[in-house]
C-alpha cells in the first residue's frame, strides 16, 4: 500500500474567532475586608477599616481584568492642615492661639479598576500583582481642630463639618498578594493595595 499525506492547508482566522478568543473565560465574584492605613507626612494612623465587592474577569488563566468598589473608614490625628489630607486650613480665635493638631475621622466609598497578572497559574497558590485607577467619593465628616492659647495654655476645640460633592479621580492603585485555590469554585485571596495620590492637593485624602 501506498499512502500519500497532503499537509492541510492552515485557515486564516476570522474576526469572529478573534472575538471568541478574546472573550471572558470566567467570572470571578466576591467580598473583601481589611486594614485602611493612611499615611502621609504630618498623619498619626489611629484607627481604619474597609468593607467591599470584589468581580473580575478571567481573559486566561494569567490575565485578569478587576473592579471593585468599597467602604473605608479611616481615623487619623495631623500637626498640620492641607487640602491634599483633608483638612482645611482654619484661622485659629486670636494670634494668641496656636495649632496643635486635627482629629480626623474620614469615611468615603472607593472605586477602582485595572488588570491583573497571575504566576504559577497552574498551582493552587497563585502569586499575583496589578495595576489600576481608582477614585473615591468623600461622605460627610467633621474634623477637629485644636489650638492653645501660647500665653495662658488654654487649649480650644473647633468642630468643622466637611462637605466634598462628586467623584475624586487621580488615585494610582497598586494590588500585590496570593491566591489560594480551594477548589474549582472557590478561592481565597490575601491582599496588600497601595493608593497613590499622584495628582497632588485636589486630592484630599492621604495616600493610603
Amino acid at each position: 500500500d501506498c499512502e500519500v499525506l497532503v499537509p492541510a492547508k492552515k485557515r486564516k482566522q476570522s474576526l469572529s474567532d478573534h472575538l471568541n478568543n478574546s472573550r471572558p473565560k470566567a467570572y470571578l465574584l466576591g467580598v473583601s475586608g481589611g486594614l485602611a492605613y493612611p499615611f502621609e507626612s504630618g498623619v498619626d494612623f489611629k484607627s481604619g477599616y474597609s468593607i467591599g465587592l470584589h468581580g473580575a474577569l478571567e481573559f486566561s488563566p494569567k490575565l485578569r481584568l478587576w473592579a471593585d468598589a468599597a467602604y473605608f473608614k479611616t481615623l487619623f490625628l495631623t500637626d498640620r492642615m492641607g487640602f491634599d489630607i483633608g483638612v482645611p486650613p482654619e484661622a485659629p480665635p486670636s494670634n494668641d492661639y496656636a495649632f496643635l493638631q486635627a482629629e480626623v475621622p474620614q469615611p468615603f466609598v472607593q472605586y477602582s479598576s485595572g488588570m491583573q497578572y497571575m504566576f504559577r497559574s497552574e498551582h493552587r497558590l497563585k502569586p499575583f500583582v496589578g495595576l489600576g485607577l481608582g477614585a473615591i467619593s468623600l461622605l460627610t465628616y467633621d474634623v477637629v481642630y485644636e489650638f492653645k492659647n501660647t500665653t495662658l495654655g488654654v487649649e480650644w476645640n473647633l468642630d468643622v463639618p466637611i462637605h466634598r460633592k462628586g467623584l475624586i479621580t487621580n488615585f494610582l492603585v497598586l494590588p500585590i498578594g496570593l491566591e489560594y485555590g480551594f477548589s474549582k469554585r472557590w478561592n481565597g485571596q490575601i491582599q496588600a493595595t497601595y493608593r497613590s495620590n499622584w495628582k497632588g492637593a485636589a486630592v484630599q485624602s492621604p495616600n493610603m
